[in-house]
């Protein structure tokens, strides 16, 4: 079962005990030092590191579903109803100021969690985000968006083609926000129905009628 959230970026490092001090370092460079380095040259040549990265999640098959999930599912003008990474024409049009600004508003320690697990007690931890993190502005406050639960009232289909190996077919529903009971039984449900290949709709579909060569759920909430 696949949980998707698309509201926030996560930045892992997996590293042995003695190299957490880079690790750290790593990470207080690029959340509070990078933009004393990043130039036009840096941000067109990053800018089509992420242009490539679009064009290769949405030329493998099945590549557009997500795209077109998210407009279908969603009513105009709400954030879910695009993707995150945006257009070709969205990335060709952010200048060297969006950019900044957004990093600036949306980047810094007033926005980010930082979790550390492994070979160490928590007074280390404090003491080394402290001397990694502590000279880093915290930034503007931010506003939580206000709430907005996209109901939908009728059916949609829609059907989409392209050269790939099989049919798909995809059931999207729009779902409460991460953090309630129902979204935690939403997860229950999707992990026991279609969890692994010993679970109840692989079996049916998958192994009992030949119906499908492949089944499963995903949750994608709202934070």
């Amino acid at each position: 079962m696949e949980r998707l959230i698309s509201d926030r970026t996560n930045y892992f490092q997996n590293v042995p005990t003695n190299a957490l001090d880079l690790a750290l370092w790593m990470e207080s460079e690029r959340m509070g030092h990078i933009l004393n380095v990043i130039d036009e040259d840096k941000l067109d040549e990053q800018r089509g590191v992420v242009q490539n990265e679009k064009r290769q999640g949405e030329n493998q098959p099945y590549g557009q579903v997500g795209t077109q999930s998210g407009e279908s599912a969603f009513p105009k003008g709400h954030p879910y109803s695009w993707s995150t990474i945006g257009s070709m024409d969205d990335l060709d049009a952010a200048s060297l100021e969006d950019v900044k600004d957004w990093f600036e508003t949306y980047y810094g320690p007033t926005n980010a969690v930082i979790a550390i697990a492994g070979d160490i007690d928590v007074e280390t931890a404090k003491i080394k985000v402290q001397e990694y993190f502590g000279d880093i502005q915290g930034g503007p406050p931010l506003t939580k968006p206000k709430k907005w639960i996209a109901k939908r009232t009728e059916q949609t289909r829609e059907i989409m083609e392209d050269n790939v190996p099989q049919t798909r077919i995809y059931k999207v529903w729009n779902v409460p926000e991460d953090g309630t009971p129902e979204a935690q039984a939403l997860d229950l449900a999707a992990s026991t129905l279609a969890g692994s290949k010993n679970s109840p709709l692989y079996q049916e579909l998958v192994y009992k009628t030949g119906l499908a060569t492949s089944a499963s759920l995903s949750t994608m909430v709202e934070r």
